[in-house]
């Protein structure tokens, strides 16, 4: 608990570049969505109010209890204070959480990453995903709470696609409480990509 007292730091992504064909022509999206937090700061402060805020969370999203506590248990608190818990909420989820009026929850806003036509381009724009613990391990600078390509050209462009997540970071003191935050960047959006794809003639091929 003691490593959470330290400054660490909170990301906020940044929206990730379009890719489009040769013509213009869309081939990815960035749908705005909502995705959950914990603050671990917040619900390890207290056993029972963690398992209040586990079992009201663990109802809302239809999350088994045991399952949320695993998630939690290996969290290595050495690099991260927060830790996502879902993407994609739906608005009477959203609602709820917000009704809860939990200190240790938090609502984010996020981006869901969508292609319109994934059965034709799916095997050449490959796919986005969390950040995994291997990840940072290969790539110091990456946080947990980022999305980064995964395969095809959202992997072989990603740092070009991704942008700059923004980042604050939160002082506290020996109980937890913060007391400065330092605004260290804003986000910068990714940059969009343009292709060599003919997207129509590819569809075309495709439906024969």
């Amino acid at each position: 608990r003691a490593a959470l007292n330290a400054g660490k730091v909170l990301v906020e992504r940044a929206a990730r570049g379009d890719i489009f064909d040769r013509f213009g022509s869309v081939l990815t999206a960035n749908v705005p969505t909502f995705r959950l937090e914990f603050n671990l700061v917040e619900l390890l402060r207290n056993t029972r109010e963690r398992q209040n805020t586990i079992e009201a969370v663990s109802e809302i999203l239809s999350v088994p209890f045991l399952e949320l506590e695993e998630l939690i248990s290996g969290v290595n608190l050495e690099h991260q204070d927060s830790l996502t818990l879902a993407r994609d909420l739906t608005l009477e989820e959203v609602s709820q959480l917000h009704n809860l009026n939990l200190p240790a929850i938090r609502v984010v806003n996020d981006f869901d990453r969508q292609y319109p036509e994934k059965s034709t381009f799916a095997h050449v724009l490959g796919y986005t995903g969390a950040v995994s613990q291997e990840n940072v391990a290969a790539d110091p600078s990456l946080h947990l709470q980022e999305i980064i390509g995964k395969g095809g050209l959202e992997l072989y462009y990603d740092e070009v696609l991704r942008g700059v997540s923004g980042k604050t970071i939160n002082y506290r003191n020996a109980r937890g409480e913060t007391i400065d935050t330092k605004l260290l960047g804003v986000p910068v959006s990714g940059a969009q990509l343009i292709t060599t794809i003919d997207a129509e003639l590819q569809k075309f091929f495709d439906a024969r």
